[in-house]
């Protein structure tokens, strides 16, 4: 496997705080809404130029999604990097018995793999769709 890049970093709030997340990212650090599939839960991608650098995700209540901590309500989501290699980065996690999730985007512009680090922070790779496909 390589990584090629830090992708993007997820930020997790209420939905009563979407839109002020929005500001602040839009405001602060001139980030611009842009384009973002369509998943199932609201949100924003802040790029800059054409990278999405922040997903901001609505948080459902604790305890219920699939990639998240029980006890988390709100704040850092994870850390997301560009990749090559699924295969073997599958390989890699079976044979160290980690749990991870994989899925294509809604938009099937990417394919996600999602597993925790040693301190329990979500870690996505972002693989070309096409690595996903093969399967």
């Amino acid at each position: 496997m390589s990584v090629s890049a830090l992708n993007h970093v997820n930020i997790r709030c209420r939905d009563d705080k979407m839109e002020e997340t929005m500001e602040f990212y839009r405001d602060f650090l001139g980030l611009e809404v842009g384009y973002r599939p369509d998943f199932a839960f609201p949100g924003y991608w802040m790029y800059a130029g054409d990278q999405p650098l922040v997903h901001i995700s609505s948080r459902p209540p604790k305890g219920r999604h699939d990639g998240q901590p029980d006890d988390m309500d709100a704040g850092f989501g994870h850390i997301a990097f560009s990749a090559a290699g699924l295969v073997d980065v599958k390989a890699k996690l079976d044979a160290r018995g980690l749990d991870y999730i994989e899925r294509p985007t809604p938009d099937e512009g990417v394919y996600q793999l999602f597993t925790r680090d040693p301190n329990d922070v979500m870690v996505e790779f972002c693989f070309p769709i096409e690595e996903g496909k093969n399967l």
